[in-house]
């Protein structure tokens, strides 16, 4: 249900292009765009059990977005990222024009107001979260 928690133990997926990852293959901060409801990304196993790629599949065809085969699907424990003073949450999209709903959509939301500086600080910590063995390109979800 919108504005509950993702469960512990659950991941969170995130479409992140070529250029938020460093030339040593690690996901930069600027990954974490925050927007005023705060980082959309989705909900892995609300499409089954697990880190599968069948699941990531249904992610990458659940995203409102353009998708390049040199893009990547970064995946994160939500127990991770909750160690990093955030929560994560559901907010299921309803359908809206020619896209279709994603009740797999989840949001990173701070515990607190922060200044831009913090959310630039907390983005560089929650990047170092990621679980990068499940990094998988989009071609590979195609």
């Amino acid at each position: 249900m919108k504005g509950d928690d993702l469960p512990a133990g659950h991941h969170w997926a995130r479409h992140v292009t070529r250029g938020k990852i460093s030339e040593a293959g690690v996901l930069t901060g600027a990954a974490f765009r925050w927007d005023p409801d705060g980082v959309s990304g989705n909900h892995v196993e609300h499409f089954g059990r697990g880190v599968t790629l069948d699941a990531l599949r249904s992610v990458r065809a659940a995203l409102r977005l353009t998708i390049k085969p040199t893009d990547s699907m970064a995946v994160f424990s939500v127990d991770a990222l909750c160690a990093e003073a955030v929560r994560v949450v559901e907010d299921p999209l309803e359908a809206e024009g020619a896209w279709p709903p994603n009740p797999s959509h989840a949001l990173i939301v701070t515990r607190e107001e922060l200044t831009p500086e913090q959310l630039d600080e907390l983005s560089e910590a929650l990047a170092a979260c990621e679980l990068r063995e499940r990094r998988t390109r989009m071609s590979e979800l195609l």
